[in-house]
């Protein structure tokens, strides 16, 4: 703008699961404007619990993640067939329950500002140069809509459509 003047942005972030509060929380961290829904957060998710060793340097807030953090020293690996091999790790791999994890980096969303809303988000559309998510409560306006809510996203498939089949695959889980 050139006149010194800082434009608040009105942001919508549907899945507030790890990836979307953490940006919910740095995001209000900035000063914006922040909705963060999700009708189901936290939960817990079997396959969502593995993060690398240098997350707790890469991300600051994790400093303050006061729940446990176990240290695998050797994994399975699970063949189709179910054929089995362990395998012993050059180095040990933190895993967290899934569900603190995100309950950790929602209430610091929130303490940061952003605004829960714990509805299922049905729809999103464009109308005119602004985001409409409707909600199974209510409908919602914001400037700039991401999606961080997983692999059977509402908000690609309203946006950009559906993966095809043949570019799915299995998780690895515990």
């Amino acid at each position: 703008m050139g006149d010194g003047k800082v434009v608040e942005k009105t942001i919508g972030i549907v899945g507030a699961g790890p990836a979307g509060a953490l940006l919910a929380l740095r995001l209000t961290s900035r000063g914006e404007s922040v909705f963060l829904y999700d009708h189901k957060a936290p939960w817990e998710k079997p396959c969502g619990g593995v993060i690398r060793e240098d997350a707790f340097v890469e991300f600051p807030e994790l400093r303050e993640y006061s729940y446990s953090v176990n240290r695998c020293h050797k994994i399975y690996y699970v063949s189709g067939e179910n054929e089995r091999e362990l395998v012993k790790l050059k180095a040990p791999l933190p895993t967290v329950s899934r569900m603190e994890l995100s309950r950790f980096f929602l209430q610091n969303a929130i303490s940061a500002g952003a605004e829960f809303v714990p509805e299922k988000v049905t729809r999103v559309y464009r109308q005119d140069d602004r985001w409409i998510i409707e909600t199974s409560i209510g409908d919602y306006r914001v400037d700039v809509l991401v999606g961080a809510d997983g692999a059977s996203s509402i908000v690609r498939s309203f946006t950009v459509g559906r993966f095809p089949r043949e570019h799915l695959s299995l998780t690895c889980g515990y």
